[in-house]
């Protein structure tokens, strides 16, 4: 339908930020940037060979690793209808969604407090409009860090309401130097 359809995937190839990124000393010193999780490849696709996904620093690797996040600039205010989490391995046992106007003040909407493996769908009730979007990692599944095949956000331009322009001085009281 038209209605659907205005609602498409806002996140795809935007700029990201994450709070760490893994370098993979057994693969080649792959880096798994966060950009990875924003470029429309799923699960197990791969990347010159090399499989797209956004991972954090481990906690086997560095204890204080526990909270971490990821978020996109949407470059643009958005009407958000839902984000979508297609988590690798464990995913995380408790995460939020937190939104931004100015990717400083953030807003939480969402929190999950018994994450599975897999596609986490999280359609939001009410409209949320921001401009940025962050998964706060809060509790990882295991040791291994977080891990995102994909971070996706969907949603439409955020328009602001056109008000229309009228006379506003018509038929009101009036005066004059001289009539």
């Amino acid at each position: 339908s038209a209605a659907s359809d205005v609602y498409k995937r806002q996140a795809l190839n935007k700029t990201s930020k994450a709070s760490s990124e893994f370098t993979d000393p057994n693969d080649g010193n792959k880096t798994y940037q966060s950009l990875l999780a924003f470029d429309g490849k799923g699960t197990n696709e791969t990347v010159d060979g090399k499989q797209s996904r956004w991972v954090s620093l481990r906690t086997k690797d560095d204890p204080t690793a526990i909270s971490q996040w990821i978020y996109v600039d949407l470059e643009a205010d958005y009407d958000i209808s839902k984000v979508v989490l297609n988590w690798e391995g464990n995913g995380a046992k408790k995460y939020q969604i937190l939104v931004s106007e100015d990717g400083k003040t953030w807003q939480k909407v969402y929190l999950e407090e018994n994450g599975q493996p897999g596609i986490a769908n999280i359609p939001f009730n009410e409209t949320v409009t921001a401009r940025y979007v962050k998964m706060l990692g809060i509790e990882c599944a295991s040791k291994y860090g977080y891990s995102l095949w994909e971070f996706e956000v969907y949603g439409k331009l955020h328009q602001e309401p056109v008000v229309p322009e009228v006379n506003i001085a018509l038929n009101k009281t009036s005066k004059a130097s001289s009539e």
